[in-house]
């Protein structure tokens, strides 16, 4: 009964399921749940993979020595790249789960490229499952389906893109499902009775009308279906460069998921800020240039000064070049970083 439910309710087989991520073995028990025949799961810390081999195997039921499990520590995209087999029914990837927390940290597993990796792995009628919390107005959402449609219009070239993608929604999380073929109607059917029935919100299918949105855990307006129908429109280009925030996909030269900020938005964050809600937005470059004019002052007040002072007796020239010559090797420095 929980949205990552969803892609086993629309397999009608025992599945091949491949995670790339572990966490504390929730989605593996799912799996298990849904007589999966096979399971590969990818962890890339091997210090959780021996926390559930090890301290808490027991707690955790054994999993990890199930026959149908084997577990590979390794990274997420390099598996995936390099791994012999293919044909997965399931793949599934949390995209907070692949980097670090702060908008600025690199996080090569939510690239246009990695989803094309992950998308080359699926058997036909696969599902590419990615879960994330929900966020308002919409950041994550809105990134990863634009991500996904890039993806499959450079794999396949495909015409449509947005009819690869179905969005469900709960109160507090998200879930995009992505099929390198369009989603057929038994399967849309299947995704609005699972909605039905356990009060979920659909927030987007090809098929669905946007009345159908917004029932149940309530926004007041359909905001993510308005927004994958944008970025599915011709005016994507437009929507993506006028939106609030920044959704344009990551790439392997531009890997930063998480980094949503825009300029513009700075008058909204310094209003939430007042209003309590700062945590909601991002604060990642507001507060790298405060860091920056933090350490600009300090690097004056106990640096530049005292040198000053004690240097009075040397030429005035070579002061200045010193000076400039340290300062530019700090700068460059922290410009590089």
């Amino acid at each position: 009964a929980t949205l990552a439910a969803l892609p086993h309710r629309l397999l009608d087989h025992p599945a091949r399921v491949l995670l790339l991520g572990l966490g504390g073995g929730a989605d593996l028990l799912l799996a298990l749940r849904h007589d999966a025949r096979a399971v590969d799961v990818v962890e890339p810390d091997c210090g959780v993979a021996d926390l559930l081999r090890g301290e808490f195997a027991g707690f955790a039921g054994g999993i990890l020595a199930r026959p149908e499990v084997r577990l590979h520590v390794d990274a997420a995209r390099r598996f995936a790249s390099t791994a012999d087999e293919a044909g997965y029914d399931l793949i599934r990837l949390e995209p907070r789960a692949g980097g670090g927390r702060s908008t600025l940290a690199e996080n090569f597993t939510t690239t246009v490229e990695a989803f094309a990796t992950y998308l080359r792995r699926l058997a036909p009628g696969g599902l590419l499952a990615l879960p994330h919390p929900l966020r308002l107005p919409p950041r994550e959402s809105l990134k990863l389906a634009l991500t996904a449609m890039e993806a499959l219009e450079r794999l396949d070239g495909a015409a449509e893109p947005a009819r690869h993608l179905a969005m469900v929604r709960a109160w507090d999380s998200v879930l995009l499902l992505v099929r390198r073929a369009p989603f057929e109607a038994e399967d849309l059917a299947a995704i609005e009775a699972f909605a039905e029935e356990l009060a979920f919100d659909l927030g987007w299918h090809p098929g669905m009308s946007r009345e159908a949105a917004d029932r149940f855990n309530l926004l007041g307006e359909p905001v993510f279906f308005d927004g994958v129908a944008a970025l599915a429109g011709p005016g994507r280009a437009a929507f993506v460069a006028d939106y609030a925030f920044d959704i344009r996909p990551a790439t392997d030269d531009r890997p930063y998921f998480l980094d949503f900020f825009r300029w513009r938005a700075l008058p909204a964050l310094w209003e939430a800020a007042r209003g309590g809600n700062a945590g909601l937005l991002d604060w990642g470059w507001p507060l790298q240039f405060a860091a920056l004019g933090v350490a600009t002052v300090f690097g004056l007040a106990f640096i530049l000064l005292p040198a000053r002072m004690l240097a009075r007796r040397a030429d005035a020239g070579l002061r200045r070049a010193t000076a400039a010559y340290f300062l530019l090797v700090g700068a460059g420095f922290m410009f590089t970083e």
